[in-house]
């Protein structure tokens, strides 16, 4: 079944990619013809696999980053407290996309509380910022405790299973879930 019209075939005569180059689809022009049968029908198992080998080795891992850029002093009526900005950005797309959150210290507590009782073997070694009674709203603590939560979050977001969980993904989004829906009951 192999055809030289086909990368991996042995009569391939178009470009092959060698080294840290990635392979190419097939002769010239073949994605834009839309009604022509897929280039690699023909193409034995080994052939393929080698192929999507090779396709894999190109591919960029998107990867996931947190940084705490700033945080500033909140006071409502009966509670002051200290909001962090969160910016997660996303690397390895063709397009960084980014997103910035807000939390305050008893969001991260709350999370690490959660993800103690549903996975408390994977959160053995993941290091969280301690509570401190009193001079939380100096500038040496909210300076210290900036690092520390974003060497929380990093090793939270690596495990996979704490990555998809449903308490990682509400600390994520829950906050700002709920201010858009209160926004449309508005209406």
């Amino acid at each position: 079944m192999a055809s030289p019209e086909h990368p991996g075939s042995p009569g391939w005569t178009g470009p092959m990619a060698t080294g840290p180059e990635c392979p190419h689809p097939g002769p010239e022009g073949h994605l834009e013809a839309q009604d022509s049968p897929s280039p690699h029908l023909s193409m034995t198992t080994w052939e393929l696999q080698e192929y999507w080998r090779k396709e894999r080795g190109c591919w960029t891992h998107v990867k996931l980053l947190f940084e705490i850029t700033s945080a500033c002093m909140e006071e409502r009526k009966v509670s002051k407290f200290v909001m962090y900005q969160i910016v997660l950005i996303q690397t390895g797309s063709f397009e960084s996309n980014k997103a910035i959150l807000e939390r305050c210290y008893s969001d991260f507590e709350m999370l690490q509380k959660s993800l103690q009782k549903a996975f408390r073997e994977e959160t053995e070694e993941v290091a969280f910022p301690k509570k401190h009674l009193m001079g939380n709203f100096t500038e040496e603590m909210i300076s210290e405790r900036k690092p520390a939560f974003r060497k929380y979050l990093r090793p939270l977001y690596s495990i996979r299973c704490i990555r998809r969980s449903r308490e990682f993904i509400d600390f994520l989004t829950r906050p700002e879930l709920k201010e858009a829906f209160s926004c449309l009951r508005a209406f």
